[in-house]
């Protein structure tokens, strides 16, 4: 067990049980009916973009994070989940 900032405690967590993408950071938006990829950085959740696919927007999440070397966890594609509604 040791003590950690904020910042680093966000790399932590894990999917949310209201979650119904089956993917961290990664949502449905019924209102534009696109696959929406965002991240938390310091108290604030930045929306990367909309896409398509659900494969679209993992990979975009996973992009953000290398290219602005995050430590973020990064999902593992596996395959169109559920929308869950």
């Amino acid at each position: 067990c040791r003590w950690v900032d904020y910042e680093t405690q966000l790399t932590n967590i894990k999917k949310l049980c209201t979650n119904k993408s089956g993917y961290i950071g990664i949502a449905w938006s019924r209102q534009e009916r696109k696959w929406l990829s965002m991240i938390s950085i310091g108290n604030k959740t930045k929306r990367i973009g909309g896409y398509k696919t659900q494969k679209e927007a993992v990979e975009a999440r996973n992009k953000y994070i290398d290219e602005n070397n995050l430590q973020h966890q990064k999902n593992i594609y596996i395959g169109e989940l559920s929308y869950g509604y």
